[in-house]
């Protein structure tokens, strides 16, 4: 049906057969049946259950209509992409989401960008990455184990095509992350506006100049590196080949580009912790994060470009034999007119090869063990490295060759808010180390596959990496100087608080006999990892009417008029103090103070009560 509608759609006024999202749902079943294929084929082996040359062909078959899908499905959401690009954000369609680097250069409405949900594009970053998935998979099942990288001599054509349409959706999902930077900005600049607060407005001045750095050498880069990828695909419809010398200076500049971007990123995460000193102020630090992290997955994907482009040189490719028939396929399209692309008959092509049987061992694996040993090469954690390293996640990081300047400075800087820095190393310690792929890649294999022991090792020696970050985080976020609320939650769910007394009354205007609207918490933490006692915290409740300590636990929300943490250092001051310090001219003297909602209150009455949070899982206490 695919290939009978490709067919229609290259004649000349013919309606198409199929919908895109007709296309896009066809092509996700058929890389679903392939991969289905493929599986049964591994498990017909392991039985002796299939002849070997016919496991070679129908594997060879199955393989390519998985790539072919992959092409047919990706180049079904492009267009859909490029329909929501021209006409949801306003941006002609020579600028559409083939143009490398135009989502963080060109200027879109902003009223159209506010009306966008990010959820939406990530959900289109995710479907992405199943058709490149899926055409990374068929060009690696189609090279010869045995043979360093030689292709199987009958399909070089389908290899273009598949190799082609990779290095495309590359660059689609590049430029998506280019879209979610501004709907990540836009959003930010709006928060920042509604609250009166514009203490973000000089970093977002950095990421106007870091979409503009350099931008006549940043443009002329990305285009010869888009000619370097057409060159090994498509050799006569490229420019004069560049030399490697050449490339390597384009490379020099985008990553220079892309560190501007890094560097944004790692300002506003550090510039948080002073924009949340006030209670209400949660969303502006959370866009901020989310604003870094798309910064940061942008700059990520420009040194991932960066490395899949080789030196310069021209690919030689070894005509097929005249054996074998090849399939009409189209050539891989020119830059200047990507965004017309639709490959045709891709279909056809993968239903006229018959494959010849390859004279090589077979892969007898199945597919989980194969996405096993994937996982196992991808992330080399070894017990050895982890021991000597004393399990220091920089340091590891550094001898697997991550960026780790970023992480650096938020574990060590002590005027971070210790709560922003800590989402942000765990969200990289996520990134690097990926432990939901090594869980996945454990549970789909068979009991008593020995890999499950190698991956179950890596689980190990990533929980210890884990153990140590944690171990910093408790002992920073106890020794912050202004904790906030989230703080709080973040240590009882770490079990890091030892003890929550019962409200206590304190002294205030309106006592009578036993009855107060002013009561205290006092909150003792775990001792350090230093065995040191950490400084209490408190909790001030003051209720609307005057009641007993005992009454304390059993109110409602509402019946409080205010609910906040406090240190020990500021536990005494209150308005008085203010008002006093302003008198003698110290205008910025102010009180930390950080609201508790009903959810963290309940939480702590819990643990004065004598619920979990407890002390003897502290035994050094």
């Amino acid at each position: 049906m695919v290939a009978r509608d490709e067919q229609q759609r290259s004649q000349p006024g013919a309606a198409p057969l199929l919908s895109v999202k007709q296309s896009v749902e066809l092509s996700q079943n058929a890389m679903e049946s392939a991969r289905k294929g493929l599986q049964a084929i591994a498990d017909l082996r392991l039985g002796n259950r299939l002849r070997a040359n016919a496991a070679v062909e129908n594997e060879a078959t199955l393989v390519m209509i998985l790539g072919a899908s992959a092409v047919n499905g990706y180049s079904a959401c492009e267009e859909l992409m490029r329909d929501k690009w021209t006409h949801q954000l306003g941006i002609p369609e020579h600028t559409g989401p083939t143009s490398t680097n135009a989502a963080v250069r060109e200027s879109m409405p902003r009223t159209h960008v506010e009306r966008q949900d990010p959820k939406e594009w990530y959900g289109h970053l995710s479907e992405l990455e199943k058709y490149r998935s899926a055409m990374d998979e068929s060009l690696r099942r189609m090279k010869k184990p045995e043979a360093h990288g030689k292709t199987i001599e009958n399909v070089p054509t389908m290899m273009d095509l598949i190799r082609a349409n990779l290095g495309f959706c590359h660059e689609t999902m590049h430029t998506t992350r280019g879209v979610l930077i501004d709907i990540c900005r836009v959003r930010l600049e709006n928060q920042v506006q509604a609250s009166g607060s514009h203490d973000v407005t000089a970093r977002l001045y950095e990421l106007y100049e870091a979409k503009n750095y350099r931008s006549d050498a940043v443009t002329e880069a990305f285009t010869a590196l888009g000619e370097v990828v057409t060159e090994s695909i498509c050799p006569s419809e490229a420019s004069a080949p560049l030399t490697p010398q050449i490339v390597a200076q384009h490379k020099d500049v985008l990553e220079d580009y892309a560190e501007q971007f890094g560097r944004v990123g790692l300002g506003l995460c550090l510039d948080v912790a002073a924009l949340i000193k006030g209670d209400g102020d949660d969303h502006i630090w959370r866009s901020m994060l989310q604003l870094a992290q798309a910064l940061t997955e942008y700059r990520q994907g420009v040194l991932d470009l960066i490395r899949s482009v080789g030196p310069g040189k021209r690919e030689v490719i070894a005509p097929p034999p005249a054996t074998i028939e090849e399939p009409p396929v189209s050539r891989a399209r020119q830059k200047s007119a990507r965004r017309h692309r639709k490959p045709v008959n891709r279909t056809a092509a993968e239903s006229s090869l018959v494959p010849a049987p390859p004279a090589v061992p077979n892969d007898t694996r199945t597919l989980a063990q194969q996405q096993a040993d994937i996982v196992l090469k991808k992330f080399p954690l070894e017990r050895a490295m982890v021991t000597e390293l004393d399990a220091d996640l920089i340091q590891i990081a550094n001898r697997l060759g991550k960026d780790t300047g970023s992480v650096n400075e938020m574990m060590h800087c002590s005027r971070q808010d210790a709560m922003i820095a800590f989402t942000f190393v765990r969200s990289s310690i996520q990134g690097w180390f990926e432990k939901d792929q090594l869980l996945q890649a454990k549970a789909k294999l068979p009991p008593g596959d020995e890999r499950i022991a190698q991956l179950s090792e890596r689980l190990e020696l990533l929980g210890m990496i884990e153990q140590r970050v944690q171990t910093r985080e408790a002992d920073a976020l106890k020794s912050d100087t202004q904790p906030r609320a989230p703080h709080l939650s973040r240590l009882l769910e770490m079990h890091q608080v030892a003890r929550v007394t019962s409200p206590t009354r304190l002294r205030s205007d309106n006592d009578s006999g036993d009855h107060g609207t002013l009561f205290e918490m006092r909150i003792e933490h775990a001792p350090l990892s230093n065995g040191e006692r950490p400084a209490p915290w408190f909790v001030h409740l003051h209720t609307a009417k005057p009641v007993t300590a005992n009454a304390v636990p059993s109110l409602e929300y509402k019946e409080f008029t205010a609910v906040h943490l406090k240190t020990a250092k500021e536990k005494n001051l209150g308005n008085r103090w203010e008002t006093l310090m302003q008198a003698l001219g110290n205008n910025d003297a102010k009180v930390h103070r950080s609201k508790i909602d009903s959810a963290l209150l309940a939480s702590l009455l819990e643990v004065s009560r004598g619920g979990k949070s407890s002390p003897e899982q502290f035994p050094n206490q």
